[in-house]
Formats: structure tokens, sequence, C-alpha cells
């Protein structure tokens, strides 16, 4: 709650007296609670949440295309020609955006959809082929780099914890 000039708490019941009696000082305290309780709902969310939420709606095509389609063949400039903006300026605003890069968000993202194909395909090299990989060895190389792990222990590791 918020409190008026007069110290006494201005909460919902009391708004809805003030705005029924219409009293242009009640308007007018009524349009500064219902700003001040918009202007702490908008910093509550402008927290790690709300930051994530934003960057989720202004970059929701991008994700979506990343998430259906991402290969090793998927770039920036790809992603650039659907947003209608250049490879820079996509990577620049992303980066300023997110606090990350594009292309160690796009080898993020490739890395688990890596994990997720391990468990479903049968072999490292079925796994590697339908990221577009043409080399499993160079798969695990870009496996091992980003999880921590060769492809065939994740894969062992991930079937003893169930």
């Amino acid at each position: 709650r918020v409190e008026n000039a007069s110290a006494q708490p201005f909460g919902v019941p009391r708004l809805v007296e003030a705005a029924r009696r219409g009293q242009l000082s009640d308007q007018l305290r009524i349009r500064g609670e219902v700003l001040g309780l918009l202007a702490s709902l908008c910093g509550d969310l402008g927290g790690a949440g709300g930051k994530e939420r934003a960057l989720s709606l202004k970059y929701r095509a991008l994700f979506q295309h990343v998430e259906q389609h991402l290969t090793l063949a998927t770039s920036i400039a790809e992603l650039a020609r659907l947003s209608g903006r250049t490879p820079a300026t996509l990577a620049a605003a992303f980066k300023r955006d997110s606090g990350r890069s594009l292309k160690g968000y796009l080898q993020a993202q490739l890395a688990l959809k890596a994990k997720e194909r391990l468990l479903r395909c049968a072999t490292v090299r079925e796994a590697a082929r339908e990221l577009g990989f043409e080399n499993e060895f160079y798969f695990s190389r870009f496996f091992k780099k980003q999880v921590g792990m060769a492809p065939r222990a994740y894969k062992a590791r991930a079937m003893v914890e169930g």
C-alpha cells in the first residue's frame, strides 16, 4: 500500500470510495496511487524474470526459428535475414539485450539439442548427422567443449542415472 499525504493507508477500498465521490483531489490521488502501483509492479518485473520475458518477446521469432530449425549450418546471417537486420546489427542488439553473444547462444542451444538427440538416437554418428555434423569426430569435439564430457560418456551417464 502507498500512503497519502494524511499518512492514512490509501488502499483499494478508499480508491473505490474516492472514485465514487468524483472529487478532483481524490481523482488526482487515485491517479498517483495507480501510477505508484504500476511503478512498483514494473520494478518487480524489472528483475531477472522480467528481463527474460522482455527478451523472449523481442526475439520471439528468432527463438522459435532456432528451436525448430537449429543445426550446425544455422548462421547469424540467416537469422539476420529472417529478422530484417544486418548480421552485425542483430549480433550487437542481442549482446546488448541478453548479455551474451548470439554465437554463444546458438552454440549453447545446439549443445542442448545434441544432448536430446544423444538420448534419442542409437549412435553418436546418428545424433551428429541429425544436427548437421558430417563428421562425428567434429561433433564429439564440439560436444565435449560445450558440455564438458564426451558424447558417449554423457549418453552412458544418462542411461545409468535414468
